[in-house]
C-alpha cells in the first residue's frame, strides 16, 4: 500500500464524481487535507480519511482510492523516541 495509518494526505482526484455526496458537490473535496485513520488491503477503496474540514467530514465520503490521494506528510514515527520521521 502506498499510504500508511496517520499519513496526512490531500484529495487530488475524484474517481466517481457522478453524484452529489450528502448535498456537497464532489469538487468541494478536491484539495481537502486529512489523516488516514484506517488502511485496509485488498478492497477497492482501502483508505479511510478524517478531514481537517468539518464540512468535508459531514459528507460521509471517507473511503478513498490510492490514485485519488497525494501524500502531504508522513505519519511514520521513530519507534525509539516517537518523533515524526
Amino acid at each position: 500500500m502506498k499510504f500508511e495509518l496517520n499519513d496526512r494526505v490531500k484529495v487530488v482526484k475524484i474517481v466517481n464524481s457522478n453524484t452529489t455526496i450528502q448535498d456537497i458537490e464532489p469538487d468541494y473535496l478536491l484539495g481537502k487535507i486529512g489523516i488516514i485513520t484506517r488502511a485496509r488491503e485488498f478492497i477497492e477503496y482501502p483508505y479511510e480519511i478524517e478531514f481537517d474540514d468539518d464540512k468535508a467530514n459531514a459528507s460521509d465520503n471517507v473511503l478513498w482510492k490510492e490514485e485519488e490521494l497525494e501524500l502531504v506528510e508522513s505519519g511514520k514515527c521513530c519507534p525509539t523516541c516517537g518523533r515524526k520521521l
